[in-house]
């Protein structure tokens, strides 16, 4: 089953330091480099290397920056035959500080009207058929999402959203969602509840599923028939900057190919473990090799031992 990522393509500026600036201060930037990132071609590399059949739906400018975000999803393995001509000449991008101990900040020129024109919307419909998962991954304000996500799960489509800490009241979009996934920050500024109350309040507003990641804690599954812990396994955290795209990523690629929760869950939180162990988003991605030797490890561990 197709995975189509609903979500940004930008231009990544490292910097490393060794150590966050206070008020005031200049730290000295130890190494810098670029990279295609952005939350919506995060995910979808991380749902391509595990094994989906990954497409991006956004738009991208026609700049220099857009033509290697655009050659880079390729590469990855992700349709871009949707990507629409954003308006404006300019990329989005985004500028992130990590330091030694993995910490990272980061602030972002992102135009929503740039990368989701009005069409988009449409153009994603066209692109799903039942039982494919949509990812949202990126700023969709309720007025287009929702009435996107309704048809679509008219259509027996599961959609997904990748909760970000983003203003909108998403009340009457919560009935159409196969699964929410977010950290306990942003379930916290959502709904103004401790994590396991605010995803068992989701629950009773439609949501069939939650997933709340825990950062070393790994991940909770929510859902009415079960209640899943995945603990994350011990690495040293090197960057924590794509974390959370690769294990909302990895989780949809893994139930779109049928992988029941835990299974998927386990095999999503491997890898975003992996994730933070390495400096970098996109080029943190684990590698499909990597992806598929867990899932077999996963499948082999779930198989009922012979007398």
């Amino acid at each position: 089953m197709t995975v189509v990522v609903l979500g940004p393509a930008v231009l990544d500026r490292f910097y490393r330091l060794p150590r966050l600036p206070r008020t005031g201060e200049s730290v000295l930037v130890e190494t810098t480099w670029l990279d295609a990132g952005g939350k919506g071609l995060n995910q979808a590399v991380a749902a391509a290397r595990a094994g989906a059949p990954a497409r991006l739906a956004c738009a991208l400018a026609g700049d220099r920056a857009g033509r290697f975000l655009r050659r880079v999803a390729v590469r990855e393995g992700v349709a871009t035959d949707e990507l629409l001509p954003a308006r404006g000449g300019r990329s989005d991008e985004t500028v992130i500080w990590v330091d030694r101990a993995g910490r990272h900040v980061l602030a972002s020129r992102l135009a929503p009207g740039a990368w989701l024109p009005p069409e988009l919307p449409r153009r994603v419909e066209r692109m799903l058929a039942a039982g494919d998962r949509l990812l949202v991954a990126g700023p969709v304000p309720p007025a287009l999402l929702v009435p996107l996500a309704a048809r679509l799960a008219g259509r027996g489509v599961h959609v997904h959203l990748n909760l970000a800490p983003f203003p909108y009241d998403y009340g009457d979009l919560w009935p159409h969602l196969a699964l929410v996934v977010a950290n306990e920050g942003e379930m916290r500024l959502h709904l103004g509840r401790p994590p396991g109350a605010a995803a068992r309040a989701l629950l009773a507003r439609g949501v069939r599923a939650v997933v709340t990641t825990r950062g070393a804690g790994g991940a909770v599954w929510i859902d009415p028939e079960r209640r899943l812990r995945v603990p994350a396994p011990p690495v040293p955290v090197v960057d924590t900057t794509a974390a959370g795209d690769v294990l909302a990523g990895v989780l949809a690629a893994r139930l779109a190919a049928g992988a029941p929760p835990e299974r998927a869950l386990r095999v999503a939180v491997r890898a975003a473990s992996a994730t933070v162990g390495r400096l970098g988003a996109r080029r943190a991605v684990p590698r499909a090799t990597e992806i598929a030797r867990w899932c077999r490890e996963e499948e082999a561990a779930g198989r009922p031992r012979r007398p």
